[in-house]
């Protein structure tokens, strides 16, 4: 009967061969980009008449924050250069045309 028994090291030994912590790899997080936006009717009449494009981009990047902010839960949306990629000269054009 002797030699039938273990003892707690052999125990330990043989349960770290079988188990091994396997670490997971997380993967990053996707950044949030929409897919669609809606288009209000009212925009698309007064964007028909705009010659600029910077006005017609400034709208796009607009919904696109907008629907950003609402998904996100935020009170306000904040036209910044990083937001719509366009200067600061040219978002004042876009605006005033």
């Amino acid at each position: 009967m002797d030699n039938l028994q273990i003892t707690d090291q052999e125990v330990h030994d043989r349960l770290r061969s079988t188990v091994k912590k396997k670490k997971r790899k997380l993967k990053p997080r996707k950044r949030f980009e929409p897919q669609w936006v809606k288009l209000p009717i009212r925009w698309i009449k007064v964007l028909k008449q705009s010659t600029s494009a910077g006005t017609y981009r400034l709208a796009l990047m607009t919904l696109i924050g907008a629907f950003k902010c609402e998904q996100r839960s935020k009170d306000e949306l904040v036209l910044s250069k990083e937001m719509t990629g366009m200067s600061g000269s040219a978002r004042a054009r876009a605006v005033a045309a």
